[in-house]
């Protein structure tokens, strides 16, 4: 996606609505790109309130006043005029776009193969292996009666085959073997006379089987002067009693855990260091006093507040005297569509900063939520219950002007396109201007410059949140 030029984005702030419009910015959870290029105003026409979109993009749209009405709140005029008129997609287009050239590529050079010229039927054989293998299917689904009638339908003749759990094993064989060659070879020949590989591991959980995983990962910078990661291999890791004796820890709680440091350093004699998302995960914790033991907290003011934010969330969710009462305030009362809370989870990076968000998003329909189980608790002659947060939502807009730009860095560290030095000079340019203020949760702005660690430290680990108070505007 095209970054807006700045006269753009000088009109798109500056922008004053004239007579009979009202503007009407986007929310927080509203990411669209069409508000980095137009603004979305109210008006009234016959006696019906309507939301429409100007468009800002270029000095001709400016001059004619271009508006388009957005129905329903969707957006599918706008980026329809974006893309016919100025030539602009948004990052989600252009990543469809992308996988699409790469499937058709991909498509290309199977049907170019020399398997696919002289048996048709193995080729289809291992791709039915492969869809099983990543997407961890059955072995036998391909022995179901409607993947067999999905074959003989769908299917050309020549290329109809057998998939059953015998064949499927062996063709996971096969292509384990191939795909060893390759690596094998790739790796030769990207060797050179300088230290040029890193070897990295990490512990994941299997989504569907729940189980604890090791695998082994290369990178590399290959003879193109590209950068390349190579995953070795997985092994499952469940230790006995008997192997925790002789050394190995277990079970592994988490990946910072003193198990893993302890066999990635001792056992296999490898280098601990911290990865920026981990670290700054681990500083979060610390500071926000995420525990929960009150005493060792070093934070217990936001101990407490978090533990009425776990309270919260858990009545609502789990309160079923009040029916769909929730979910209906937020679709009446509320402007994003959500209609639930999320759950909190220390464990999980952005866990806090998403459970904070949420809650200020509902906060009107939590608070009538509860006044609706107080005025039942009075006619059924029972003790009405209480708002946990019901003195905290200030607090609450404070703490997530400050979660919100590290929760930026988190972000770029788990998604796969920011390189290591994208994500280091990012991490540079905030730290500039130290002492300038934060941002406050609710405003629109993105782009951050500032040590937002820092801050962290300075202001969330004292004992209460009362000098968080003055670092937002």
């Amino acid at each position: 996606m095209v970054r807006p030029p700045v006269a753009v984005r000088e009109a798109v702030q500056a922008y004053q609505p004239s007579a009979g419009y009202t503007l009407k910015p986007p929310t927080v959870a509203e990411k669209s790109f069409i508000f980095e290029w137009g603004v979305r105003v109210e008006y009234i026409d016959n006696d019906e309130v309507k939301t429409g979109w100007l468009c800002l993009a270029d000095e001709a749209c400016r001059q004619a006043g271009v508006k388009l009405v957005l129905s329903r709140a969707r957006t599918s005029r706008a980026t329809e005029h974006l893309r016919k008129v100025h030539r602009i997609s948004s990052k989600k287009t252009a990543a469809a776009v992308e996988g699409k050239r790469k499937r058709d590529e991909t498509v290309e050079r199977l049907l170019s193969s020399n398997l696919y010229r002289t048996n048709p039927q193995c080729l289809h054989l291992l791709l039915e292996t492969l869809r099983i293998v990543n997407n961890n299917l059955s072995f036998c689904s391909g022995e179901y009666e409607e993947s067999r009638v999905i074959r003989q339908v769908v299917v050309r003749e020549e290329m109809q085959t057998t998939v059953n759990a015998e064949r499927i094993a062996k063709a996971i064989v096969e292509l384990y073997s191939s795909t060893k060659a390759e690596l094998i070879d790739f790796l030769e020949r990207n060797r050179s006379d300088r230290a040029n590989f890193v070897i990295m591991t990490d512990f994941w959980t299997c989504r569907t089987t729940h189980r604890k995983y090791l695998g082994l990962r290369l990178y590399l910078v290959d003879e193109y002067w590209q950068m390349r990661s190579v995953m070795l291999g997985t092994r499952k890791f469940s230790p006995s009693y008997g192997d925790r004796d002789v050394g190995i820890q277990g079970p592994f709680s988490a990946d910072a855990g003193p198990d893993v440091k302890n066999l990635l350093a001792n056992k296999l004699k490898y280098r601990w260091e911290w990865c920026v998302a981990h670290m700054a995960h681990a500083a979060t914790k610390e500071a926000c006093g995420m525990r929960n033991d009150e005493i060792k907290s070093l934070n217990p003011g936001m101990t407490k507040l978090i533990s009425r934010i776990k309270k919260t969330i858990y009545q609502v969710r789990t309160v079923e005297t009040t029916g769909n009462l929730f979910q209906e305030l937020c679709r009446t009362q509320t402007e994003t569509g959500t209609t639930q809370l999320l759950d909190y989870n220390p464990a999980r990076f952005l866990s806090l900063t998403t459970a904070i968000r949420r809650i200020l998003d509902k906060w009107t329909a939590i608070v009538a939520w509860y006044d609706e189980r107080a005025r039942k608790a009075i006619c059924e002659n029972k003790v009405p219950p209480t708002f946990p947060l019901q003195d905290d939502q200030l607090d609450l807009i404070h703490l997530l002007s400050l979660l919100r730009p590290v929760a930026g860095v988190k972000h770029m560290c788990q998604a796969e396109e920011p390189s290591t030095c994208i994500l280091r000079i990012s991490s540079w340019v905030w730290t500039l201007n130290v002492s300038k203020r934060l941002v406050r949760a609710a405003s629109v702005r993105t782009s951050y410059s500032f040590c937002i660690l820092a801050r962290v430290f300075r202001c969330v680990s004292s004992i209460d949140l009362v000098s968080c108070r003055s670092c937002w505007n």
